[in-house]
């Protein structure tokens, strides 16, 4: 009789047990990447009251116990944010988190922050892993252990000088050209735009491209466009020998008209701009791009061509320039030029790749954050501050890149909220409690008992 009581002890403790981690999860309802527990019961073992000879015999349970408070990992919903460094996991991965000691946790709970050392951090200041951009050639090696993520400071992005240029214009077939009948150059409708260039030291300078329309037979009507393309006088080397423009605009590194190839150098003559009735290109067949005359900074920056494209490489069908009916106009403008910048902001995209954005306008990787995965996570220890630690129960993590080896994604101004459903822990919460009050019946109803059976000596 006294297993009994000793069975509804057992049951009265493992619910009570079982009561606080469903008051744990439920308190944790709004923790970041905090993952739920779940109590596993099992029985006690069993004792042998008599053997027989045709059976296993007659055994009596001796109660219940917790075997096992287990963390379920199943994905928690993502919550966005407008934090750049706050990131959430879509998939089995695991931040990984490094102390000064060497010692390394793992976390689902991606609210970050650049510290005052632009060391990246987790609230509690430990540091989160992953690999870094190598100075030289801005590659991220993740070969390598995972180390401290820092941004240098003062990260600056080195200057580009730019080497091609395209623009998408359309030169108006119906433009007013010059009469020949008149001695007037200034009729025609003459359209100029400009675009900014950048030198080896990140210096700018204005290309500016200038079209004439002109009129070949008398009858009015658009034959060619003559142009030029030319920059300031005064960003040039006195020691350069190009031309000046006929109105001392600037130097011309390049040129269209009926006098092509007249300079002797290739580099600066080309043909005229041409277009078919259909309005396409068809001068400078075959060319996708052409490369101006090499110029000679004042400033001393190095020596540099530029290439005009007006085709696609791929398609020379496709051209950058129109000869359409239209306003003449420039749509887009491209050059891969840019001067210098210094670090404004980051990104971080679905890699895992912290993306700085600079203020020239460019952006490169410059850190990328290190995922963890466990044969079976379910073993980890829990270390408290959404934080788990490698046990022998959990494997050895495999650490490496998201969207690689199963571990995921990374999702840039989201959190990982905690996995509690509240209707699951309600159910539950239920079933504990009727469990409860049935084991409490056990030891009311046995110790009635007992002490009737103290009462039969009187």
């Amino acid at each position: 009789m006294l297993a009994s009581l000793y069975s509804g002890l057992s049951g009265l403790s493992s619910y009570v047990l079982g009561m606080d981690v469903l008051g744990n999860n439920i308190a944790n309802i709004n923790t970041v990447g905090f993952k739920g527990s779940v109590p596993i019961f099992q029985n006690i073992l069993s004792q042998s009251i008599a053997q027989q000879v045709d059976s296993s015999g007659i055994e009596s349970g001796q109660g219940v116990s917790v075997g096992n408070i287990r963390p379920s990992f199943t994905q928690g919903s993502l919550q966005s944010t407008d934090v750049a460094t706050d990131l959430a996991i879509q998939g089995n991965g695991f931040f990984v988190l490094g102390d000064d000691s060497g010692n390394n946790f793992y976390t689902r709970a991606g609210n970050f922050t650049f510290n005052k050392e632009y060391d990246l951090v987790n609230p509690n200041g430990l540091h989160v892993l992953g690999w870094s951009a190598m100075t030289d050639s801005g590659e991220i090696d993740t070969s390598g252990t995972a180390t401290n993520i820092r941004l240098p400071l003062g990260m600056t992005m080195d200057p580009q000088a730019t080497t091609t240029f395209k623009t998408n214009i359309n030169l108006n077939a119906e433009a007013t050209v010059d009469n020949p009948a008149t001695s007037s150059v200034d009729e025609a409708e003459t359209f100029s735009t400009s675009l900014t260039t950048y030198d080896s030291l990140g210096a700018a300078h204005t290309v500016t491209l200038e079209f004439t329309p002109i009129d070949e037979n008398g009858d009015s009507i658009v034959d060619r466009w003559d142009w030029i393309a030319y920059v300031p006088k005064s960003d040039v080397d006195s020691s350069t020998t190009l031309p000046l423009t006929s109105d001392g605009k600037g130097v011309i590194i390049a040129r269209g008209d009926p006098d092509y190839g007249t300079t002797g150098n290739p580099a600066l003559d080309f043909d005229p701009m041409r277009f078919d009735s259909n309005g396409i290109l068809i001068s400078n067949a075959g060319a996708s791009s052409l490369e101006f005359a090499s110029v000679n900074w004042a400033n001393g920056a190095q020596d540099q061509s530029i290439a005009w494209s007006i085709r696609s490489e791929i398609d020379s069908g496709t051209t950058y320039l129109t000869g359409y009916a239209l306003d003449s106009a420039i749509s887009y403008t491209y050059q891969d030029g840019f001067s210098i910048g210094e670090l404004e902001s980051v990104g971080i995209n679905s890699d895992g790749k912290i993306i700085g954005v600079f203020s020239n306008g460019t952006t490169k990787a410059v850190a990328q954050i290190a995922l963890a995965t466990f044969p079976a996570p379910t073993g980890l220890t829990i270390m408290g501050e959404n934080m788990f630690a490698q046990a022998p129960g959990s494997g050895s993590p495999t650490i490496g890149t998201a969207n690689s080896g199963g571990r995921g994604t990374i999702v840039g101004q989201s959190l990982e909220m905690a996995n509690v459903d509240l209707t699951t822990q309600f159910t539950s919460m239920i079933v504990m409690q009727r469990g409860f009050e049935a084991n409490s019946k056990i030891v009311t109803v046995t110790d009635q008992m007992i002490q009737v059976m103290l009462s039969l000596k009187r």
